[in-house]
This record gives structure tokens, C-alpha cells and sequence, in this order.
């Protein structure tokens, strides 16, 4: 993993938590690796041995143990390593970069869920990864983000030099299924992009639109 810091030096690390590899997943997972490098993009608990079934453009590092189990063997120096986490106090800064080696994400940041009044909370699925122990921890705002939202916006402070204020993001969007039709994404935070229509839009992984098309019948913040 290293421990010497150089600009674009940072290591992503997403630890697999979902029973084996859904559609939703290999989009998200594709969507990381084009924008972090294959070196500096790692999976833990990954469930294949390659990466060919979700893009045969890219060669992330991948590890079938666990982050708990890692962490074990030594090679991963912990107090260079921070975690992702809603529950942190501190928000990630383009400083975090020369303090870090390691960026973990785990899952869903948050998991969204409605309750039964209408309103929405988090069933926080970061919890799975945090009992591993971490001394530090940053969070990326008040909302829930998909995991490639948190990777993006985790590479836009830590790569890029932006704070959490100059990166445009989109809260709760609805988004075009076609026909229309739309989800809306409550609880959610993406970054954002300039569309066609000069509006503000989501950034998406490729397929995901057509994904979430397939899947009106069902509640899409299950799966996200």
C-alpha cells in the first residue's frame, strides 16, 4: 500500500459488502474505475477472481480477504488509512491528502431507508466496516451518497484540490427513466453535471438510467 505521500499518490479502497456481484454493483464498480487509476483502486472481499465481468478496460487491485483480515497481515499502515463515515465530525479536505494513504469506503455511505412517517434515516451499513477500528474517519456531508458518489467526490478533494463547497452536487434528484417516467432519489447526494438542457444533472454510471428503468416495480433504495 505505501506510506510516502505524492500528489495523486492516494489509494481507494472499497470493501465488498453485498452477497455476491448485482447489476447495480457492476455499474457503480465500472464507473470507479474510470476515473480513479487501476493501481490506485482496490477491492477487498471481492467475490471473482478478475475484474472481466464488470469491464475488461480496467485492472483494479483486487483481494478476496477482508479489510479486518488485511489489516492482520500488516500491510496496511492504520494510521495513514481513513475511513469514510457519516457519524465522522470531520469533513474530508484537500489537506487529508498529505495526512492519508488509504481512502476506505464501505458499501452505501448511510443506506437510506424511509421510515414510517414518510421521512428518511440511515440504517448505517458503514457500521460493518467501522468495527474494524479506525483512528481517523472523515465524512462528505449530511446526505446519504452511493459508493462510486463517494469515491467521485472522495477523488474530486483528494486528487483534484476542491473542498466539499466547490464541488457541485445534485440533493434528492429525480431522474429520467424514460417514457415518462422517474425516480426520485430521496435521502440521496450525487455530483453533479451540466446536462444537454444546460440543467444541473446527476453523474450517473453508464447504464444506470436503463437499470433503474428495468427496476420501477421495485424500491431502487433497496439496491443502491
Amino acid at each position: 500500500f505505501g506510506s510516502s505521500f505524492r500528489f495523486g499518490s492516494m489509494k481507494y479502497l472499497v470493501e465488498h459488502l453485498e452477497e455476491g456481484l448485482e447489476e447495480w454493483c457492476s455499474l457503480e464498480y465500472r464507473h470507479m474505475s474510470q476515473f480513479v487509476p487501476a493501481d490506485r483502486l482496490i477491492f477487498t472481499k471481492f467475490p471473482e477472481e478478475t475484474f472481466e465481468k464488470i469491464t475488461k478496460d480496467a485492472s483494479p487491485v483486487l483481494h478476496s480477504q477482508s479489510l479486518e483480515q488485511l489489516k492482520q497481515t500488516g500491510v496496511i499502515d492504520w494510521e495513514r488509512t481513513c475511513l469514510l463515515d457519516m457519524e465522522a465530525t470531520e469533513e474530508l479536505t484537500p489537506e487529508d491528502a498529505g495526512k492519508f494513504d488509504v481512502v476506505v469506503a464501505g458499501g452505501i455511505l448511510g443506506n437510506v431507508h424511509e421510515n414510517e412517517d414518510g421521512s428518511y434515516a440511515s440504517d448505517d451499513r458503514t457500521a460493518e466496516v467501522r468495527q474494524v477500528g479506525f483512528a481517523h474517519r472523515r465524512h462528505l456531508g449530511p446526505l446519504q451518497m452511493t459508493t462510486d458518489t463517494a469515491l467521485l467526490t472522495s477523488f474530486r478533494v483528494l486528487d483534484q484540490g476542491l473542498t466539499l463547497q466547490e464541488i457541485p452536487f445534485v440533493d434528492e434528484p429525480e431522474i429520467d427513466c424514460g417514457e415518462g417516467a422517474c425516480t426520485e432519489m430521496k435521502g440521496f447526494r450525487y455530483v453533479a453535471r451540466r446536462g444537454a438542457d444546460g440543467e444541473w444533472e446527476p453523474v450517473l454510471p453508464e447504464g444506470m438510467r436503463e437499470l433503474m428503468a428495468k427496476s420501477m416495480d421495485d424500491d431502487i433504495l433497496d439496491n443502491l
